[in-house]
């Protein structure tokens, strides 16, 4: 019986030693004991390998990458419309501080900024700042703000002005996208302050021009240093 005994204690060790050495070899998942895979016994797939990869960094996906993805599925969920303002963000989409002089008798474009397409949805809302400098006293100074070609705010300034201008344009949508309301202001040194009011129908599901224009006579000018144009809602 001792010697069974002793024979029997041998073979649970070597066993023991067998199974100990099969793990260390064993694949992620798989069984101790076998390197068959079953349903049991296989690693993760579908849906959780992929969460799987991603955790452990396999197949390493840059930022730039998952923008791309995130901006793809919001577009797939929104629609154009909805993307479109949701590009949109609150905030300068304009913005130019060169000098642009003109000294022409004829009305003269100088700034032209273009509102995209569904920016402003039914009742978002812009802002147009604009600074002026101008020189020589022998004729009248004119100023223009045009919104799909109409002027919606103007000011004409007396040969006697010269020096800063500012003007400010602030315009929404109202209630629809072919709605607008706009409030205009032009200010200067003298003081002079001129606030005008319009309700055009431009359709914003289409691109918009907001241009800029200015007249001077004889041997007056007038510069455009600034304009700065902003989305302050877009919903």
């Amino acid at each position: 019986m001792a010697i069974t005994g002793k024979k029997n204690l041998r073979r649970k060790r070597r066993g023991f030693r067998a199974k100990r050495k099969v793990a260390t070899q064993a694949k992620p998942g798989e069984k101790v004991g076998t390197r068959k895979d079953t349903p049991e016994t296989a690693g993760p797939s579908g849906e959780a390998a992929e969460q799987a990869a991603r955790v452990a960094g396999i197949g390493k996906t840059t930022v730039k990458e998952a923008k791309a993805v995130d901006a793809a599925d919001s577009a797939a969920v929104l629609g154009p419309v909805q993307s479109a303002r949701q590009a949109r963000r609150i905030g300068p989409f304009h913005k130019d501080a060169t000098s642009r002089p003109s000294s022409s008798t004829s009305l003269t474009t100088v700034e032209t900024i273009t509102v995209p397409a569904n920016a402003l949805g039914a009742n978002g809302a812009l802002r147009l700042t604009l600074t002026f400098q101008s020189i020589g006293g022998s004729s009248s100074k004119e100023f223009y703000i045009l919104w799909n070609g109409s002027a919606v705010v103007s000011h004409v300034a007396p040969s006697s002005h010269i020096g800063a201008s500012r003007m400010e344009m602030l315009l929404t949508n109202d209630g629809g996208a072919s709605s607008q309301e706009i409030a205009g202001r032009y200010e200067n040194e003298t003081p002079t302050i001129n606030l005008t009011r319009s309700t055009p129908s431009a359709d914003t599901t289409s691109d918009v021009d907001i241009e800029v224009k200015v007249r001077a006579g004889g041997t007056d000018g007038i510069t455009l240093n600034l304009s700065v144009a902003e989305f302050i809602g877009t919903n």
